[in-house]
């Protein structure tokens, strides 16, 4: 009976140990100074404030939670709709008095991964319900494709 209860003791522990290394951990909120250049619809560079210029100068940022179709797509309905998504985003944060990057984490591509708010705003949300965006949790990157077939569908 001891035996048993110390197995179960161990392989809870062993569930606990790798559940940490799961988990992602948060750095905090900080403020984005200055955008330097907006990669895609959900990626951009810039500088942070009170962050040491080694790190916080030319850091590019990934909007959590969403997913933006690729500049790169060969598909001209796809490239359109990431041009379209990139401009907004470009407009959005040129024109704002305040951006919030919220429950920083690293990506793996070291890339900060924040929630992203204008001037009070969730940027993902609007992007998203603009249709630029689709919800992303970090898995299985959503298919863009489907939309090329819904909105060709409507041209024929």
């Amino acid at each position: 009976m001891q035996r048993k209860k110390m197995a179960i003791v161990f392989f809870l522990s062993l569930i606990t140990c790798f559940g940490a290394l799961e988990a992602k951990h948060e750095y905090g909120d900080l403020c984005m100074t200055t955008v330097l250049r907006v990669h895609d619809g959900d990626t951009f560079i810039g500088n942070i404030e009170g962050v040491h210029p080694i790190i916080g100068e030319g850091i590019s940022v990934r909007i959590n939670g969403i997913d933006c179709p690729e500049i790169t797509d060969k598909r001209p309905v796809i490239k359109a709709l990431a041009i379209q998504a990139r401009d907004y985003v470009i407009q959005r944060l040129q024109k704002t008095n305040k951006i919030e990057l919220r429950q920083l984490q690293r990506d793996k591509y070291f890339r900060l991964l924040a929630n992203v708010y204008v001037d009070g705003t969730n940027l993902a949300d609007e992007l998203v319900f603009l249709g630029l965006a689709k919800h992303y949790d970090g898995g299985k990157k959503p298919v863009w494709g489907e939309l090329v077939e819904e909105i060709t569908c409507g041209l024929k």
